[in-house]
């Protein structure tokens, strides 16, 4: 055995001792925690510095909605408690998507007049959707009160404002819970279908057991997903809507069919029918709701009767940087009265096969029997359309990943050819052409 020196022992009771004194005087620190300091005036002014306004002009170019915004968000407001559900996250309080930011004081400002216009409506409440009607004379507006979410109905011209009675809106999983006819003289909107004044969650009642098998996939992860049976009626519970039109002059409200999980809904041109996208079962719970399956139908306004004209299918397996297989991006196309455009992918949208075209633009008409048409197939992966105001002229943008080259084409739709625009490198900020303005 070897002697311990009397320099070691001497270290070791210098580090006990060294020991002790820090958890001595750190167990006074704790029990007297000193005061954080304060944040500097110069610092607490710059955060809390008003916003400059948003800006929403109306469809004529002679009103401007200026709306103000908090700098800073409560911390109360954002720790409030959330629902998070199929990638979303609801406020149960009042059947909403949970707000981010908060815009409120709602006020117009007449161009030619130069001059401002207040809108009666409550102060300091949040305004989430604003939505002015085709001619400009009237300002749709959603306000997140106590209870829910309220439509209210503003006059351009004089600022004066009504809310819908005994209506709230729904936004929980609606694209857009507000439409404008296109005569200005009624809007429809999503509403709730219960009433209820706050959701309630449903307890789990065995533990949740996941099993993979099957196809192996690339997949990404997602907050908020549904987890269970009772996850998927709950979803079934928000995400019911029921459509309603509302009188612009007298606000009187009238139910259009029947409750449905809406994802969009969109009236045509001829202002007769109404494009509805519906949430179709079983709920995924491996994706969020932007991918699971749906219901495409048509809503004849006279008779009140719908007819599914297509699906589209469960999207779980989309590859990175792919898009989903079967119709996308349904949309009516604006220059005639009621006529269907998508597009769908060739290459099972998958951008890593190797393929001549990976989409194609599809055209169906009125009544929607028969197959449909299609009009052009492109290169690369489609990335927009745009309407131009001359019949049947779009914009479309299409993207190549690999390359980061985008094309920007005039198609005519009737005769089938197209015109480059614009072809570029997105990286390239030097040589990038910029926005282009219709």
């Amino acid at each position: 055995m070897i002697p311990q020196c009397e320099c070691s022992k001497g270290s070791i009771m210098a580090r006990r001792l060294v020991l002790l004194w820090i958890l001595f005087h750190g167990a006074v620190l704790l029990a007297n925690p000193m005061p954080s300091p304060g944040i500097p005036k110069s610092l607490q002014d710059m955060i809390e510095a008003p916003l400059w306004p948003t800006s929403i002009p109306d469809p004529t170019g002679q009103t401007v909605l200026y709306m103000e915004r908090q700098p800073v968000v409560p911390l109360d407001f954002l720790a409030a408690p959330a629902l998070g559900l199929a990638g979303n996250q609801i406020d149960p309080k009042i059947w909403a998507s949970k707000r981010r930011t908060i815009a409120s004081n709602p006020f117009l400002f007449k161009i030619a007049e130069k001059k401002t216009i207040a809108l009666r409506i409550p102060k300091n409440r949040p305004v989430e959707q604003v939505l002015f009607s085709p001619n400009g004379r009237w300002l749709a507006l959603t306000v997140d009160m106590d209870q829910g979410v309220e439509l209210w109905l503003a006059d351009t011209a004089t600022g004066a404002a009504r809310a819908v009675e005994k209506l709230y809106i729904n936004d929980s999983f609606v694209a857009e819970p507000l439409r404008w006819f296109a005569n200005s003289q009624s809007l429809m909107v999503a509403s709730r279908v219960s009433y209820k004044s706050q959701l309630q969650t449903p307890g789990q009642e065995a533990p949740t057991i996941e099993e993979a098998q099957g196809t192996k996939v690339q997949a990404r992860t997602y907050p908020y997903l549904l987890r269970s049976v009772d996850d998927q009626k709950l979803f079934s519970q928000v995400a019911a809507v029921q459509l309603m039109i509302i009188d612009a002059k007298t606000l009187k409200a009238k139910a259009l069919g029947i409750p449905k999980t809406l994802q969009s809904f969109s009236i045509a041109p001829d202002a007769e029918h109404v494009l509805l996208q519906s949430y179709a079962q079983p709920y995924s719970l491996a994706v969020p709701a932007a991918y699971f399956a749906r219901d495409i139908e048509i809503l004849n306004l006279k008779t009140a009767q719908s007819k599914r004209v297509m699906s589209m299918p469960l999207a779980e397996t989309v590859p990175p940087e792919g898009e989903r297989v079967g119709p996308r991006e349904i949309r009516w196309q604006l220059d005639h009265p009621a006529r269907l455009l998508w597009w769908e992918a060739l290459d099972d949208g998958d951008p890593r096969k190797k393929v001549s075209h990976r989409d194609r633009l599809m055209s169906w008409n009125l009544p929607f029997e028969g197959a449909a048409q299609e009009v052009f197939k492109m290169e690369e992966r489609a990335g927009g359309l745009s309407f131009l105001p001359e019949a049947d002229k779009v914009i479309v943008r299409d993207m190549n990943p690999d390359t980061n080259r985008v094309h920007v084409d005039l198609w005519d739709l009737e005769q089938k050819t197209s015109k480059r625009l614009l072809d570029f490198d997105r990286t390239d900020a030097y040589k990038n052409p910029g926005r282009l303005i219709q």
